[in-house]
């Protein structure tokens, strides 16, 4: 296995590249600590990305000056948040997944900060977890489990009609379209997975200054790579639609 000195690049696209002076590619070798060199094998996470201008050849001399380092040289980017603005196109869709079932939702209320602040209080939970805690405050209520309600259909027409609107605007089928062609699955998580991998189809974009740092990475003969644990599709759909497939062929 070939030996790379690496540096992970985690949530550090930000305002230190917001200005056009500074070189973003060079900033950031400097801000991440070098590992020591270390074989390197994927150990069951996805890895993808681009050895530019040969994968044999060393970076240029003026390349391992500027970040202290000589040999091989590489940065590993985490995905969701990173490159991909991808964390509030997936919670999104969980919002909607669930808004039916809220206690008293108010149908005027539900794009409101009613959603930001849902959004901000559960981003990084696991669905299922999202769905226990909505369970607890309707038993506590005494109402029905979401699933029960889902499987008689007892959600309110109004809120469903909201639901049905916003599904369409981010790529998705109304509620009763699915049901008029019996195509709703029975459990909402395995629905909402595939469904946040449709809506991610469309809503991703690339995070602040990814492309600048990416060309800047390829000018400099420097390989980069995703390092993700977030399944497929999901992270090859957003490459594709946040825009970056070019540097992950």
């Amino acid at each position: 296995t070939t030996t790379l000195r690496l540096w992970l690049a985690l949530r550090l696209v930000s305002p230190v590249f917001s200005s056009p002076r500074v070189s973003s590619a060079h900033t950031l070798l400097r801000l991440v600590p070098s590992t020591r060199s270390r074989s390197f094998a994927g150990n069951g996470l996805g890895f993808f990305g681009r050895n530019p201008k040969g994968s044999s050849s060393r970076p240029p001399a003026s390349t391992c000056r500027d970040v202290s380092a000589c040999g091989k040289i590489a940065v590993l980017f985490d995905f969701d948040g990173t490159i991909g603005d991808t964390e509030v196109c997936a919670m999104e869709v969980c919002y909607w997944e669930l808004a039916p079932y809220f206690i008293d939702a108010d149908p005027q209320a539900l794009e409101g900060p009613m959603k930001a602040d849902w959004i901000r209080e559960n981003c990084g939970k696991p669905f299922g977890e999202m769905i226990d805690a909505l369970d607890e405050k309707r038993k506590v209520a005494g109402l029905s489990s979401v699933a029960e309600m889902r499987k008689n259909k007892e959600e309110d027409p109004k809120v469903m009609d909201v639901v049905d609107s916003v599904r369409q605007k981010i790529g998705l089928k109304p509620i009763s379209e699915i049901r008029a062609a019996g195509e709703e699955m029975a459990d909402l998580w395995d629905q909402s997975r595939g469904e946040i991998e449709q809506a991610l189809a469309v809503l991703a974009r690339p995070c602040k200054n990814v492309p600048e740092v990416l060309e800047e990475l390829t000018e400099e003969n420097i390989p980069f790579s995703i390092a993700t644990t977030s399944p497929k599709p999901r992270v090859p759909i957003s490459v594709d639609t946040s825009g970056p497939r070019g540097f992950f062929p």
